[in-house]
């Protein structure tokens, strides 16, 4: 497989909350691998669902800016792709970034980069999203301002878990963005039962540790959510 690794989930679906880029020196490797992944996945009949990141979209409204995105472009560079053919989607990086979609809800579960909804329904969010991607205006502030779904920071403090959920709906966000804002850095954090924190800071520029999965399984009619870490170590989070 060109992303080093076949898939292996059979049937299952695997999320990913973005921010594939710019964490390190290997970003396009990053991208070629959940790009096999996925196709590898569909043909088995699971899925791999990839949302936007806060980076691929400020690297999406300002292709060549460099403020979010230094590390990414200079591995464009490296291998000689134009980075502006990537932002417009002429190739497979490209088409590949320009179509994640912003979050996504599987059964009961909500996935996003940052995770604050703002209120705001699914549908809500889908059609703000289309008519920023429609309109070619990635700069658009429901996309990477300060307090959107991809940026906001610390929003999970509020007490507005429920109303965020019921306004959905949805039974629980999952997110990341924020290696350790919960409690315990370097592990995955829930808020309740409702909220869960999946950004274990993995990174070289946090090494909080080596990684980790969120599993959720549907147990006698109940889900269970459990963290599976780089060691092979599995714990009941929810």
């Amino acid at each position: 497989a060109k992303g080093g690794f076949p898939w292996a989930g059979g049937n299952r679906t695997l999320v990913s909350v973005g921010h594939l880029i710019d964490k390190g020196p290997q970003s396009l490797e990053v991208l070629d691998l959940m790009m096999s992944l996925q196709a590898g996945a569909r043909e088995a009949g699971g899925d791999v669902i990839v949302t936007l990141g806060n980076h691929e979209g400020e690297f999406l409204a300002r292709p060549g800016k460099k403020e979010k995105t230094e590390d990414f472009e200079k591995e464009l560079e490296k291998r000689g792709i134009d980075l502006h053919d990537v932002a417009a989607g002429r190739n497979d990086y490209g088409r590949f970034l320009r179509n994640l979609p912003m979050a996504a809800r599987v059964n009961s579960w909500f996935f996003a980069h940052g995770g604050s909804t703002s209120g705001m329904s699914l549908g809500e969010i889908g059609d703000h999203f289309r008519a920023v991607v429609d309109s070619g205006k990635w700069k658009n502030p429901f996309l990477i301002g300060d307090d959107s779904l991809l940026e906001a920071r610390k929003w999970w403090k509020g007490d507005t878990d429920d109303k965020d959920l019921a306004a959905l709906p949805a039974a629980h966000i999952v997110f990341g963005h924020d290696p350790g804002a919960f409690r315990d850095k370097g592990t995955i954090q829930t808020k309740g039962g409702r909220l869960f924190l999946i950004d274990v800071g993995m990174t070289p520029d946090f090494d909080y540790s080596k990684g980790a999965l969120l599993l959720i399984d549907r147990k006698d009619g109940q889900d269970v959510a459990t963290s599976l870490d780089a060691s092979g170590t599995r714990k009941e989070v929810w």
